[in-house]
């Protein structure tokens, strides 16, 4: 995912296909981030070898699961928007949570991206959040 993200959007301001310069950084700060989250994705191959050996770090730290849907979803709107999907957030995790950013946000961006791969053309895509009982 996150190369086709790059090679989308590198390729698309390349060819001079964006034109706005608000849209443009907005691109440019996906191309980064994806290029970090790449080298998290990398990183995680060798947590993965570790685990294997019963050597696996997680690290977490306090973040709002709201903000961090929020992210993911800046991310992946372009790309919903070319098949002309919409996606609905109704975001009610009110407060910080201790989580692995890092792998959290690989999850979300995961299982939106599957939905964006497979629902239909034109269709809607819904991700709630919500506390319930001192559960994320």
């Amino acid at each position: 995912m996150p190369l086709s993200y790059i090679r989308g959007y590198s390729q698309a301001l390349s060819e001079g296909l964006i034109q706005d310069e608000n849209e443009k950084r907005t691109y440019l700060t996906i191309i980064h981030e994806e290029s970090v989250r790449l080298s998290q994705l990398i990183e995680d191959l060798f947590s993965l070898a570790q685990s294997d050996v019963g050597e696996m770090c997680v690290q977490p730290e306090l973040i709002s699961v709201d903000e961090l849907v929020l992210s993911v979803l800046s991310h992946l709107q372009p790309k919903a928007l070319e098949k002309g999907i919409q996606i609905r957030s109704q975001l009610h995790a009110a407060g910080e949570f201790q989580l692995d950013t890092m792998r959290m946000k690989q999850v979300i961006l995961y299982l939106l991206d599957n939905a964006i791969r497979y629902v239909d053309e034109y269709g809607a895509i819904t991700i709630e959040t919500s506390t319930r009982q001192n559960y994320l």
